[in-house]
């Protein structure tokens, strides 16, 4: 028996393909004062391979950073954040150019590409002139045991052990000095002790405070540092433990006349830094705001994001937001730029696309869309 037509509503959220690999892989390694285009290739080539690296264009402008276990993602936006440059997907592509040599895809027509009303926020919305960047770990020495004159190598079934006296009740990183012997993946463990000077359960990796792993690649032969997760364990006395995932493994150091470890063992507290622009506050007043990730390590980077963002907002904002009505508007993607002419809002100049968002709702596709001028993005 039929009661009438029913209604089935399914959701689907689609993440874009660069962004979703690159949100799931880790890079580790430094570049000092390397291109632009060079580091983000490098990283995308090393760990995110199927993103196609030939849209990348030639970005001579230098920079330098240092990245330990660093999401992909990640180290994009800290490279975005020091550069006036632009991302944009393009299939499996991530399209890179210099901001200033973006082209226009086409003027933005109110009657034909914009559905309902045209929103344009408040102007100081987006000002920012004034930012504290908190939650950044700032490594701080413990204790070390710095001699080093001849190496064991460690493997899958030989390993270091070493066990150490903190003063902190948490280990944030360890710094070993190794070869770089194989293609072996390395393991740096935090293990517990037995109450009698050994490690309790060696042979069990669920009985370790935490743990860290470095493939091959990621490291070169000398001294290496290994940051670990987030941990509970109040640690006393514990052992560190080094091994390697095969059998050829790789070359610990060690202290001859002691068989003591080559450690230097770090404990992470965190910190702040601020970055303010002067003029902006004088002519608009202070507009403080806050950004908040404990994925930033050390100070020197923290001011560089705090630099970057009072660099993008020491000038009021002008937003436009709408929903799509023609094809070509659904059709846009995110870092594409439109010329937009508005006299009623004195608006004559190149804005890029920011945010847009397709839901398709009962046969209808909706595209609502947030744009920035070019200059602020």
């Amino acid at each position: 028996m039929l009661d009438g037509p029913v209604t089935h509503r399914r959701e689907l959220d689609l993440v874009d393909f660069v962004y979703g690999v690159a949100n799931w892989r880790y890079y580790t390694g430094v570049f000092d004062n390397v291109s632009v285009d060079e580091i983000i290739t490098t990283i995308l080539q090393s760990k995110v391979a199927e993103v196609d690296i030939g849209q990348i264009s030639s970005i001579s402008t230098t920079q330098s950073h240092e990245f330990q276990r660093t999401p992909v993602l990640e180290c994009l936006k800290r490279i975005r954040s020091q550069a006036d440059i632009r991302y944009r997907q393009d299939g499996t592509a991530l399209d890179v150019e210099a901001k200033g040599s973006v082209p226009s895809s086409f003027g933005l027509t109110l009657r034909t590409d914009v559905e309902g009303a045209l929103r344009n926020p408040k102007m100081g919305d987006w000002l920012a002139n004034d930012i504290l960047v908190d939650g950044i770990r700032e490594p701080a020495l413990d204790v070390e045991q710095t001699s080093s004159d001849t190496y064991n190598t460690v493997t899958d079934s030989s390993r270091e052990a070493q066990q150490v006296d903190v003063r902190k009740s948490r280990i944030a990183a360890i710094e070993l000095d190794l070869q770089n012997n194989s293609s072996d993946d390395i393991i740096v463990r935090i293990h517990p002790d037995d109450g009698n000077g050994n490690p309790a359960k060696p042979s069990d990796t669920k009985a370790d405070y935490t743990r860290a792993r470095l493939a091959a690649s990621d490291f070169s032969s000398g001294i290496v540092r290994f940051e670990f997760p987030e941990h509970d364990a109040s640690l006393q006395n514990p052992h560190i433990l080094a091994e390697a995932d095969g059998s050829s493994g790789h070359g610990v150091g060690l202290d001859s006349s002691t068989g003591t470890l080559y450690y230097r063992i770090f404990y992470f507290y965190q910190t702040a830094v601020e970055a303010s622009d002067g003029t902006s506050i004088n002519e608009y007043r202070a507009k403080e705001g806050r950004y908040r990730r404990e994925t930033v390590r050390g100070i020197d980077e923290g001011k560089q994001i705090a630099q970057g963002i009072v660099d993008d907002h020491n000038e009021p904002s002008s937003r436009l937001s709408f929903e799509a009505a023609s094809a070509r508007m659904h059709r846009a993607q995110p870092g594409d730029v439109l010329d937009v002419t508005l006299s009623r809002l004195n608006i004559n100049e190149p804005y890029m696309i920011t945010t847009k968002t397709d839901r398709y709702r009962s046969g209808t596709l909706e595209s609502p869309i947030t744009m920035r001028r070019l200059e602020e993005v």
